[in-house]
């Protein structure tokens, strides 16, 4: 399977079928969205009065979860039978998900299956192509761990950078389980991309929802990307410009974003500061298709170093 030619809608809908198949996901109506998640803001006449900066997130994730959830992380000293997935997923509540232009009842279990699947493949394509991975917000690990362990037999070095130290602490502990080391420091990318490790070139630098939180990203963050010279950058982000307000989950993601002052420039961003790098350009930017929380989905966005053309002198 080629993805670069197929294009990620195609195999998540093969991966929708397969669920479907097995009757871990149902299908709902559009309608059923209304009496399953909280809409009162599309009535609300002014925005969230939340300040989405360095702080609020630090008081959210560090404070208020991390390090709230880090004894419970740092007391699992094995790896669970069916792999480190169920760790982050220990209350399994039923959910209401988004898959590309669906909504979906499943489990809180399966859906982060799901997803974990589809990046799964995704990376499959590019997995021989670079020489570490780097996670920017990374969190305790919940999509990178899941992640490098259903690749399997990864032999590439890995980091992780987040504003929560507690996070941090707990990903590096996670990480043994799956005898993998994970070299991590703290790091608060509104400030850009400052590492106290040495990243090796061609690398794969990875940000999952993390950038979403931020209301706009600065150059200095792309800046500092580029000089690390990586391989490839993908997002896996909320990608406000690629939702169309035709359509009805589209539009309500729209408001959703507004009202909470999430990002509403990434991919511009992109555009913008890749543009005038001529090492680099955009390879691929998905359909809109996951949504943990059915308003706020996910994109994947990638780009990279420009494959250089070989003209051969032989007529």
């Amino acid at each position: 399977m080629n993805l670069r030619n197929k294009g990620a809608d195609a195999y998540i809908h093969e991966t929708v079928l397969d669920y479907l198949r097995a009757g871990s996901i149902q299908k709902l109506a559009i309608e059923e969205l209304v009496s399953r998640v909280d809409l009162s803001f599309l009535d609300s006449k002014t925005p969230s009065s939340i300040v989405k900066n360095s702080e609020q997130l630090f008081r959210e994730y560090e404070l208020e979860k991390w390090s709230g959830e880090l004894e419970r992380l740092l007391s699992v000293t094995v790896l669970p039978v069916d792999g480190i997935q169920p760790i982050f997923t220990p209350d399994n509540a039923v959910i209401t998900v988004r898959i590309l232009d669906e909504v979906y009842r499943t489990d809180l279990a399966t859906a982060r299956k799901f997803y974990i699947d589809c990046l799964v493949k995704f990376f499959g394509e590019y997995v021989s192509e670079f020489s570490a991975l780097l996670d920017v917000g990374a969190g305790t690990g919940a999509t990178l761990l899941p992640l490098v362990e259903s690749l399997g037999g990864v032999s590439f070095p890995i980091y992780a950078t987040d504003l929560s130290p507690s996070g941090l602490v707990a990903l590096k502990r996670l990480a043994r389980l799956l005898k993998l080391n994970v070299e991590t420091n703290t790091q608060d990318f509104f400030q850009g991309l400052k590492l106290e490790f040495e990243l090796p070139e061609n690398s794969l630098i990875l940000t999952s929802f993390s950038l979403s939180c931020a209301p706009t990203i600065s150059h200095e963050f792309f800046r500092d990307v580029i000089a690390l010279k990586p391989k490839y950058v993908l997002h896996i982000e909320s990608v406000y410009s690629s939702l169309d307000s035709e359509k009805y989950l589209d539009s309500i993601a729209l408001k959703y974003i507004e009202w909470n002052n999430y990002n509403q420039d990434l991919l511009p961003k992109i555009l913008r500061y890749i543009g005038a790098e001529s090492e680099y350009e955009v390879k691929y930017v998905s359909p809109v298709f996951f949504g943990q929380n059915p308003l706020f989905p996910v994109s994947l966005v990638l780009w990279g170093k420009i494959e250089s053309t070989v003209v051969s002198s032989e007529q």
